[in-house]
């Protein structure tokens, strides 16, 4: 098997990178932000060159001074999410686009992975994808990019991706949907009885989510219940199923979320009446159930859900190495 290095940015608790690492690309080093993130790599990786700031100059100097083969990161994406603001010239988070190309400038590898979330397609009215492209064109890349569903990677969650490639001699196909999608079930049945650490819903979630049937949201509550417990959110502008959501086994999950425990994001366990356990989002998000998370259970969650599924991160690896 082909062994690359690859430059990992904004890394979190690396599920791109270790789905890259199972098709033989190897970070050599890592950045991110986080401090909590760095010590979740710092535990799994004890000798790992970790850098703080994709814009730091030491992170520049290492990129032009060491043999990268690919610069691979999902650089902050709430600017360009379909529920936020799409402000990228002004927005911080989306600045860090900027970062990611002045490193593969730096490093002029063979490949860049990009991927973000699918609102980046849209934002903008299409051109933030148009000047990524004039960007990586002029420093001499063939580029490709798609939307993949993680369902159809073998990851037992429903989890559209943005997804660049970005190629120096030849121009990439993207990965091929190949499998049928996991439930639920396959991926987590087996721990109910001992799903690990998770933060508890409150005694009204509690009591609230106990009348939610399997498969559920708040719309299968009764009418009255359904009045309290939705207060002002406005029922008519959307589905708005993640309000009060029990999860049903024979389904892959929705898309894990950084916390599964409030009213408007949560996900409840098909048939207990407890949000899923970060043991159980390691599974959907096809991460090894030994792999050490550094940080307080919500911070565990948040790590979690904002990470590449580890699987979608190796077809991505297959498509650079074939």
């Amino acid at each position: 098997m082909a062994q690359l290095r690859s430059l990992s940015l904004f890394s979190g608790c690396q599920g791109l990178d270790l789905g890259m690492e199972k098709k033989g690309i190897k970070a050599c080093a890592f950045v991110d932000s986080d401090s909590t993130c760095r010590e979740t790599i710092r535990i799994n990786c004890p000798r790992a060159i970790i850098f703080k700031d994709v814009f730091d100059s030491e992170v520049l100097n290492f990129a032009r001074n060491t043999q990268i083969d690919v610069v691979v990161g999902g650089p902050p994406c709430q600017s360009f999410s379909t529920i936020g603001k799409r402000d990228f010239l002004h927005d911080p988070r989306g600045k860090a686009l900027l970062g990611f190309i002045a490193v593969v400038k730096a490093a002029c590898p063979e490949y860049f992975v990009l991927e973000n979330v699918q609102g980046i397609i849209s934002a903008e009215k299409g051109k933030i994808i148009r000047q990524l492209r004039s960007h990586f064109v002029r420093l001499g890349y063939n580029v490709s990019w798609s939307l993949l569903n993680a369902s159809d990677f073998g990851v037992p969650q429903l989890r559209k991706r943005f997804v660049m490639l970005g190629c120096k001699s030849r121009l990439l196909h993207m990965p091929i949907p190949k499998v049928k999608p996991k439930t639920l079930r396959e991926a987590i049945c087996d721990l109910e009885e001992h799903p690990g650490s998770f933060s508890p819903f409150s005694d009204a979630m509690q009591e609230v989510m106990s009348h939610v049937p399997e498969g559920g949201c708040w719309r299968d509550l009764p009418t009255k219940m359904q009045d309290k417990s939705m207060g002002n959110a406005n029922r008519k502008s959307g589905g708005l199923t993640a309000f009060y959501r029990r999860l049903a086994y024979n389904k892959p999950s929705p898309t894990l979320l950084t916390s599964p425990t409030q009213r408007a994001t949560t996900l409840c366990h098909p048939k207990q009446t407890r949000p899923l356990s970060v043991l159980e989002y390691k599974r959907i998000q096809c991460f090894p159930d030994n792999w050490k998370l550094a940080g307080s259970t919500r911070s565990q969650y948040r790590q979690l859900g904002n990470a590449v599924p580890v699987l979608l991160g190796k077809a991505i690896g297959n498509m650079l190495i074939a």
